[in-house]
């Protein structure tokens, strides 16, 4: 069985301010509900991108989790994502991969902004 497939991945970590932190410890619908709105703001980058390349259909997906611990056993929740580096697209009934242009700095910005 294949999870994630075999295609560039590209790391996303968020990390929030203290307060927050114990706030979404102690609040798991409050966390679950920001950590959607993460997700929902990576995937569209990669599907828009694409489509600007003149991709039509595009697919993307992400792998996430939230890591609760630094290296002291301090409470330093953070979420992870591994979002694929482009899309995939039906091309004649075979799923191909396309890369999208490495996101630039500003595109960062605008993203958690």
């Amino acid at each position: 069985m294949k999870i994630i497939p075999l295609a560039p991945n590209r790391q996303c970590v968020i990390s929030f301010a203290v307060l927050l932190k114990f706030w979404f410890q102690t609040n798991k619908k409050l966390y679950s509900q920001v950590h959607k709105i993460v997700i929902r703001e990576i995937q569209p980058y990669y599907k828009n991108k694409a489509i600007s390349l003149g991709v039509k259909y595009p697919l993307n997906g992400t792998n996430s989790y939230t890591l609760r611990f630094g290296s002291d056993p301090n409470l330093n929740q953070q979420n992870h994502c591994l979002a694929l580096d482009g899309v995939f697209t039906d091309v004649a009934g075979v799923m191909r991969f396309y890369n999208t242009p490495a996101i630039r700095d500003q595109e960062v910005a605008t993203l958690i902004t």
